[in-house]
C-alpha cells in the first residue's frame, strides 16, 4: 500500500501524508506489526502516526524502504 500511495501522491511524499493517504483509501487493511499495541485506540494509521513516536518510526521506515526499492526499479 505505501507503493500506492508513493505512486498517486509522489515518491518524495511525507510520511504522515502517507498514512493519511493509507488510512483514507484502505480503511480496513491489516495494521503493521508496530501498530499492535495500539489497536484498541484506533485502525486509522494516519491518526497512529501522528500520535505515537513509535507508530511514526515504523512508518518512516516502511517509506524509505519502498522509495529505495522505487528507485531502484527505475
Amino acid at each position: 500500500m505505501i507503493f500506492l500511495a508513493l505512486n498517486q501522491l509522489g515518491i518524495r511524499a511525507h510520511y504522515l501524508l502517507v498514512a493519511h493517504w493509507i488510512a483514507d483509501n484502505f480503511p480496513n487493511s491489516q495494521l503493521p506489526s508496530y501498530c499492535k499495541k495500539f489497536k484498541d485506540l484506533s485502525r486509522d494509521i494516519g491518526w497512529l502516526a501522528a500520535n505515537y513516536k513509535e507508530v511514526a518510526k515504523g512508518v518512516m521506515r516502511d517509506v524509505s524502504r519502498v522509495r529505495i526499492a522505487m528507485a531502484n526499479n527505475k
